[in-house]
């Protein structure tokens, strides 16, 4: 949010970039939206000479990695799913900024 005009830009689901917060002032800059989200704002982000583009498995520190697939062997043994695939078939509640395994 731009204080003064109380313009405002957000992204969301863009994983491709290392400093998201620069497509996000694009965002308020350049376009008529306020926030863009998925698909297309990785394409708008693709568009910005500023956005860093990244591999997503770099925005994720070997830490959390650890504690992630802690955290789904621990799930596994309660609940019996095995070697299900968490990502894709159990919803999971987040909260900014990007934090996970939310209990």
């Amino acid at each position: 949010v731009e204080g003064r005009t109380r313009r405002s830009g957000a992204v969301a689901g863009v994983d491709n970039v290392r400093h998201p917060i620069t497509v996000a002032r694009a965002v308020m800059e350049t376009t008529p939206h306020v926030m863009l989200a998925g698909e297309g704002a990785k394409r708008f982000a693709a568009t910005i000479p500023s956005a860093l583009p990244v591999d997503p498995s770099e925005l994720i520190t070997e830490r959390a990695r650890t504690a992630w697939q802690q955290r789904k062997e621990k799930l596994a043994e309660t609940t019996g799913t095995g070697d299900a695939d968490l990502s894709k078939s159990t919803p999971a509640p987040a909260e900014l900024p990007g934090r996970t395994q939310v209990p």
